[in-house]
């Protein structure tokens, strides 16, 4: 099994401590190796130009200095980068932004090994950080891993603009790399607002030519950047003095560089060779998963690791081994006394003759239990019928008798203060959906009130909780204030009784219900039939309307769409429902995202950025 393990958003582990990282860096017809170890920093231990990659003599090297990994650097004309801003937060949510953001913005095309995202390391708190998004594109034949038994030592490659960007550390300094023969130049300039990553592939060239060429890509890149033109102007000013040079930084990032790493030559060719290999070592062995997330670029597709049971299915799936695994099992039958076999018979005869008994009981207990679970399902919510039918009755109609009966009709009988008393409740019963088949069977004057009977059908949504409007909601306004104004309640008299002299001769609702029906209980129905609102899952994000989602800022947007990916992709038993709907959710967060994104900035500039 690979020694490499990977996280949960797609990064290398972090290296073990005293582990020492191996880089291979093919440089203008050269290859470039560096190995470094990590104590309480980084230390370069061994840096050496070979001709070419031998396999053997690699072996040896990596054996002496035990190397755990091996880290490549693609080849720079291949790759491509782009900047993004991304929400700050935790180091694992971070990664995992980026991670999505590759997918997300750069081409197509490439494979999903060929891409990786990142969280530049930045100095003091903000509310946003800088990703870079790297990608590998398909030039020709993937190249060959450095050694044969590559789950030894692990390969994972890093594009040279993610080793440019780690060579600056936290200070947030431009840098340049480049390459007169391959025609490469690799630009990372922060501004004000925005970092701008380039990787532009020119026609080689050498001398005061190719200086000009890098000078012209400095100031078109600050341009994009927003950084003032002077500023520019001083970097070109290093790149006239160092013509020949490859490795383009700051004088202060390179001091910061020799503080962190341990073992760097004062020659500045020497970073000229080996700098972007010390760049890969950073990017590789971060402490950091966001930072780490930039070294999980592939040459190919990285092969599965099988679990013990599909490593044992796979061995037995070799003749050889099946035949191997069968005479051995026939070996082993033949050796077993014969005598034993017929005492184990008889024993288990005599244990298993009660089991006869015990499977008739079994029989009757599963034929109770599917008796109990068919009467389970089919009796009626009695307390919930007759909530809903108290919730639908209207102030003014008193229900005198109720006759709930599973499998037969429902009857009602009372009296109301009139005839459209009875319409209204016959109204109410139906917008239920629990109630069908309403009727009204009889309405008889008396006195100053009329007597009536309905008749309905409780359909098959029984169950279902009835939808709570303002009419029907005695929670928010109890009888007592329907009945008598404002001030009253289910238990106490109204504060005040001017306008209500007729409230005793009233017919209040409470009366018209069971006997028991007190305003506790009006107002316990009444919750139950609103939506739960307890507390959310911290597991399953909750739902989103189209409505909230068109209230999100863009960095709002931004969390919403990577916290639902991430989710569905950390949770892959998730059931199907729930999984879609946070997918249909997740992509409309993404559009409000685009949709803020191009209303305040516009379409980005050229360049890559």
């Amino acid at each position: 099994m690979s020694r490499l393990a990977m996280n949960k958003a797609g990064s290398p582990a972090k290296a073990p401590a005293d582990a020492a990282v191996a880089v291979l860096h093919a440089q203008e017809g050269r290859v470039r190796l560096l190995i470094a170890r990590q104590r309480d920093r980084w230390e370069v231990i061994e840096s050496r130009t070979l001709p070419n990659l031998e396999g053997a003599a690699l072996q040896a090297l990596f054996a002496q200095h035990d190397v755990q990994r091996i880290v490549r650097i693609a080849p720079g004309r291949e790759t491509m980068a782009r900047c993004v801003s991304v929400p700050a937060g935790d180091d694992s949510a971070m990664a995992s932004a980026a991670a999505l953001m590759a997918e997300a913005e750069l081409p197509a095309a490439l494979p999903s090994y060929r891409r990786a995202g990142g969280v530049l390391p930045e100095s003091g708190p903000a509310e946003m950080r800088t990703a870079l998004l790297t990608g590998w594109m398909q030039a020709g034949r993937a190249p060959e891993p450095v050694m044969e038994k590559s789950d030894a030592w692990p390969e994972v490659w890093v594009a040279p603009i993610a080793a440019l960007a780690l060579l600056r550390g936290e200070s947030g300094r431009a840098a340049v790399y480049c390459e007169g023969a391959e025609g490469l130049i690799c630009l990372l300039v922060p501004g004000a607002e925005r970092a701008v990553a380039r990787v532009l592939v020119e026609k080689p060239g050498s001398g005061e030519a190719w200086s000009a060429r890098v000078a012209k890509a400095v100031e078109e890149t600050a341009q994009m950047a927003g950084v003032p033109a002077s500023s520019a102007q001083a970097f070109n000013a290093n790149i006239r003095l160092g013509s020949q040079s490859r490795l383009l930084m700051e004088a202060g990032s390179v001091s910061a560089l020799k503080a962190r790493v341990s073992g760097i030559r004062e020659d500045n060719n020497w970073l000229d060779d080996f700098g972007m290999a010390v760049g890969a070592v950073l990017v590789a062995g971060s402490g950091q998963a966001s930072v780490r997330g930039l070294a999980s670029l592939h040459a190919e597709t990285p092969r599965e690791q099988l679990s013990l049971v599909e490593a044992g299915t796979q061995w037995l799936s070799r003749p050889r081994h099946a035949w191997a695994v069968v005479t051995a099992a026939l070996a082993l039958m033949l050796l077993v006394p014969m005598g034993l076999a017929c005492g184990r018979l008889a024993l288990l005869e005599r244990r298993t003759a009660p089991l006869k008994d015990l499977k008739v009981g079994r029989e009757g207990l599963e034929k109770r239990a599917a008796m109990y679970s068919q009467l389970e399902g089919s009796r009626w919510p009695m307390t919930k019928l007759m909530a809903d039918i108290a919730a639908a009755t209207p102030v003014g109609v008193k229900l005198t008798n109720m006759q709930l009966t599973a499998g037969q009709a429902v009857t009602l009988s009372g009296t109301a203060e009139s005839a459209e008393m009875v319409t209204k409740l016959q109204s109410s019963l139906a917008a239920t959906h629990v109630f069908s088949n309403i009727r009204i069977n009889r309405q008889d004057a008396k006195g100053g009130s009329l007597d009536f009977e309905i008749t309905g059908r409780v359909t098959a949504n029984a169950h279902v909780p009835v939808k709570v409007t303002e009419e029907n909601d005695f929670t928010s306004k109890p009888l007592a204030v329907r009945l008598y104004g404002e001030g009253a309640s289910n238990t106490a008299a109204p504060a005040h009784d001017g306008g209500h002299e007729d409230a005793p001769r009233r017919r209040g609702r409470g009366e018209t219900r069971a006997s028991s029906g007190d305003s506790g209980e009006k107002a316990a129905a009444g919750e139950s039939r609103r939506p739960g609102s307890g507390g959310k899952s911290d597991a399953v994000p909750p739902p989103l309307s189209d409505a909230d989602i068109a209230k999100l800022d863009r960095n709002k947007a931004m969390m919403e769409w990577v916290g639902r990916q991430t989710y569905t992709r950390e949770h892959p038993t998730l059931d199907a429902a729930t999984k879609q709907r946070l997918l249909d959710e997740s992509k409309k967060a993404k559009e409000q995202m685009e949709k803020l994104k191009n209303e305040t900035k516009g379409a980005p500039a050229g360049g890559g950025s």
